[in-house]
């Protein structure tokens, strides 16, 4: 979040006004709860049907937040209602009127597209009103964007070419001048769609430049705008581009009904109404839609294209996102991040529109809602800030029912959020409000490295575990192990060797993981890319307890022997999948573990993740190996094995389930989990920015409640978010009664714990 002089000074003023009359108001909140854990001590889950019914269990007050996104007709119910509060998100994906920058298209075979010249696309940009297309066409729902990025992605911008300093800002008449300058002149034909109502409509249609290779001086051929009829926005966005075009002297046809053939495949159009669901990292996505290496036929560029002598296009732009997507070096993939969206802007590859905005919806007693970046409400920061004043369970309700519940297979919405409130996963924290930055969560600190193989120059990610995270028991929340790092590499190999499982993605291009000692782990892949940072980030699992369940592994001991069944240097043909080895002998003396041997992800093509044993000393003749090691069983099930809930929902998150009743009507409850790593944030804590120390790493850190959350609240001062809410309303600010407004309370609340800390 970017603060300004001016914020900082009026928060300063507000500062100083709160503290002098703060000891005269009443203490407006409740008291500050247990140290560990949420603040909240209950927490139950409500699997409805669909949105209407959670809508409805919301209206009567049976649950105080729904976990999804209002559809537009419970969103004008919602704000008519004064116990509603609504949280605005915009969601990690992009709407943008893709242009084909080809030199031509096979419709007009040979023919220099009027798409292929800069001048026409910015001509183009200059007629596009995003402003009208955000808050008429898509009626707020949607967040302007004026870069190749979703709105949340806020720290990859270039601010330079970023709203108010977007160069193409709608402009009918700057439209018509950049057709005139880049030789699109009027010719002599009559326009049928001149409106002399419209700034500077043409009268005649538009002539191809005079240096135009092939119809210098001709009429423009017809545009091909395809415009997708599947969605209301896009199609009405669309139009209005074509009547705008058409009033310019740009002829237009448009194909109905819409063949994404025609788009992906052929790539014969010139204007597209494209949309993206995008991931959280734009260096990856801009280089998959942008670089020169994926435009072919039904590959993600449809766009760059190449020039009329068959090169590529944009050849500066490859470079760039390149470099941002391979560089190893964090400052330095954002600054060619920034400078590949510059260029972007410059040569106005694309027109970028929109992020969709979704409106989260939950009651007016429910205090402390995060309202995180691309995410909405529903993110750990909710779950351990918000309370309710008399201290209440908090209800939370699913749109859907959980498919499965088993952390090893479980891939549908509505499952994660059951799983997401036991389990921790990943390990690095995300910034609340700036997705860009990562924290420190059970993960207390991480270093990237590298490692040497065989002459080749890999990836190395070392990572810090907290030593005070416990597994909590169901039903009873009895303490259980201390996370350590024999669990991350339990979990690890168990997600790997289980079959089919989508977790296995996150483990691409590992290699092997060595536990230096119980809080650290260093993990080596094959690959060297800074984007290994964020791989081998499985569910954590309660290795002691799953290792008793003969549904889900098994004690094995197999015998080999040097030049008969083994050949080392080499992997050892174990008849079962190595989760955890127990010891390997030679003779009867012990191996030492990860010098001479481990387990290792064999690579195999197509991928395939399975890790076996490898010795990696060369051992003489007929020695006798033997190995005594855990394999993996069958996690398969509803539950992992169909094991029963009490047994297997044994977890290090935030809550503890303490009842679980599956299918219609039924739900999940949960209790506070007292071991958890992190501290019951202070109230008052608004953004959530973590604080490293100084020093080698592992560093430590905090929260602390600076001027930057004074500076967060004083921005968001006397907004609401009851009705439609303003446009500076910020959930996260209204931490004290009453809910839906940030008052004098709030402030009060926030001040009062200024320059204190809580500390994970």
């Amino acid at each position: 979040m970017k603060r300004t002089v001016e914020q900082v000074s009026l928060s300063v003023s507000m500062l100083i006004l709160v503290f002098s009359i703060s000891a005269n108001i009443p203490n407006a909140v409740a008291a500050e709860s247990a140290t560990r854990g949420p603040r909240t001590e209950d927490l139950i889950i409500n699997f409805y049907q669909n949105i209407t019914m959670a809508y409805s269990a919301l209206k009567t007050g049976e649950i105080d937040i729904i976990g999804y996104e209002l559809t537009t007709d419970l969103f004008e119910d919602a704000i008519n209602d004064a116990n509603i509060v609504l949280a605005p998100a915009a969601d990690q994906g992009m709407y943008q009127f893709d242009i084909n920058n080809n030199c031509t298209i096979s419709t007009y075979p040979g023919i220099r597209s009027p798409t292929n010249y800069q001048g026409f696309r910015q001509a183009l940009a200059f007629l596009v009103d995003k402003d009208y297309i955000v808050e008429t066409i898509c009626e707020g729902f949607a967040e302007r964007i004026d870069q190749p990025i979703a709105a949340p992605h806020k720290g990859w911008r270039n601010e330079s070419y970023w709203f108010p300093n977007y160069p193409y800002e709608y402009n009918p008449q700057a439209a018509a001048d950049t057709l005139d300058a880049a030789g699109f002149m009027q010719g002599t034909a009559d326009n049928p769609y001149y409106d002399p109502a419209f700034p500077s409509s043409a009268k005649k249609i538009r002539t191809y430049p005079a240096d135009h290779p092939q119809k210098a001086g001709q009429d423009l051929d017809e545009l091909i705008a395809v415009i997708r009829f599947d969605d209301s926005r896009r199609f009405a966005a669309g139009n209005l581009l074509v009547d705008n075009m058409r009033k310019h002297g740009i002829p237009v046809t448009v194909p109905y009904p819409v063949l994404t053939e025609r788009v992906f495949r052929g790539m014969d159009y010139h204007i597209y109404t494209g949309g993206w669901s995008l991931g959280r990292f734009p260096p990856i996505y801009l280089y998959s839609l942008y670089g020169h290496p994926f435009w072919y036929s039904w590959g993600p560029n449809y766009v760059t294209g190449v020039d009329c002598n068959g090169s590529p296009n944009y050849p500066k732009l490859d470079q760039l996102l390149y470099e941002a997507n391979y560089d190893l070096i964090r400052d330095e993939i954002v600054e060619n991040t920034m400078k590949a969206l510059g260029y972007f802007t410059e040569q106005c590859i694309t027109i970028p529109l929109f992020s969709n905005v979704g409106y989260w919806a939950y009651s007016k007693n429910l205090l402390g809602v995060v309202n995180m970046e691309g995410f909405g409400p529903e993110n750990d920061y909710t779950f351990m800030n918000a309370y309710k004043a008399d201290g209440s369970t908090i209800g939370f309700g699913t749109i859907g029912l959980p498919v499965t519940m088993n952390i090893i297979y479980s891939d549908w919405f509505y499952d994660m959020q059951c799983l997401d409130r036991m389990n921790l996963h990943g390990g690095l924290d995300v910034h609340p409000y700036e997705l860009s930055v990562d924290q420190a969560g059970f993960v207390r600190d991480w270093k990237i490295g590298f490692w040497n193989d065989s002459g080749v120059n890999k990836s190395k990610i070392t990572k810090w575990l907290r030593n005070d995270s416990y597994f909590a028991e169901p039903v009873t929340g009895n303490q259980k192990a201390n996370i350590n790092a024999g669990h991350f590499f339990f979990s690890a190999w168990y997600i790997i060797q289980a079959p089919a499982d989508w977790w296995s993605s996150t483990f691409d291009s590992l290699h092997h993981i060595d536990i230096v000692d119980t809080q650290q782990v260093d993990i080596y892949f094959d690959s060297l890319s800074y984007w290994n940072t964020y791989k081998a980030a499985g569910y954590i699992l309660p290795m002691d307890t799953w290792m008793q369940q003969p549904t889900l592994g098994s004690q094995s001991t197999e015998t080999f022997v040097e030049g008969i069944n083994l050949t080392t240097p080499g992997p050892v043909n174990l008849s079962g999948k190595p989760v955890w080895i127990n010891s390997v002998t030679v003779n009867g003396t012990h191996l030492n573990m990860f010098s001479e041997y481990n387990i290792i992800e064999q690579n195999e093509l197509p991928y395939d993740p399975e890790g076996k044993l490898e010795v990696f000393v060369n051992l003489t003749a007929n020695a006798i190996v033997v190995v005594d090691y855990w394999q993996y069983g069958d996690a398969i099930g509803y539950t992992p094995g169909d094991l029963s809930w009490q047994t297997i929902f044994e977890g290090a998150g935030m809550y503890y389930a303490t009842a679980f009743t599956p299918g219609v009507d039924g739900s999940l409850t949960l209790k506070r989990n007292p071991y958890y790593w992190m501290e019951t944030p202070l109230l008052g804590e608004i953004d959530f920015a973590w604080k490293f120390e100084t020093g080698p790493k592992p560093r430590g850190g905090s929260y602390k409640i600076d001027i930057y959350d004074i500076v967060t609240a004083v921005g968001a001062y006397g907004s609401q978010g009851t009705g439609k809410p303003d446009k500076n309303w910020f959930p996260g600010a209204d931490v004290a009664p009453n809910g839906g407004v940030i008052d004098i309370f709030d402030m009060v609340t926030i001040v009062s714990k200024y320059g204190q800390t809580s500390a994970p």
